[in-house]
């Protein structure tokens, strides 16, 4: 029986290891023009205006707190509204808290 080290499957470990470094190759091509995308954004409030009541209630019906955990939460800020949601959903959720006089943005 001869065993030969060079060769695996009949094709030289050359061949085997160019193919390795071909797909790793790709995939970091692939990864820098299309770029890792997020897909999950947290929405932070970090100012509330002159008035903090519209701001508390624009909380209040966008997150679905209580009216007194949204008023410890406004008044916390800056505070996290929302963690992991989509980026449609976060920019609906910071144009209700900034029409309301508050300040937010998307991290």
């Amino acid at each position: 029986m001869d065993i030969n080290i060079t060769s695996i499957g009949g094709l030289s470990i050359w061949v085997w290891a160019g193919m390795y470094m071909f797909g790793f190759l790709l995939n970091k091509l692939c990864n820098h023009i299309w770029g890792d995308k997020e897909t999950e954004f947290d929405v932070l409030l970090t100012g509330f205006g002159d008035s903090r009541i519209p701001v508390i209630k624009a909380v209040s019906a966008s997150t679905g707190l209580g009216l007194k955990e949204a008023k410890e939460l406004v008044g916390s800020a800056p505070a996290v509204l929302k963690k992991g949601i989509s980026s449609e959903e976060a920019e609906q959720l910071k144009d209700e808290i900034e029409a309301a006089g508050g300040a937010c943005e998307i991290k």
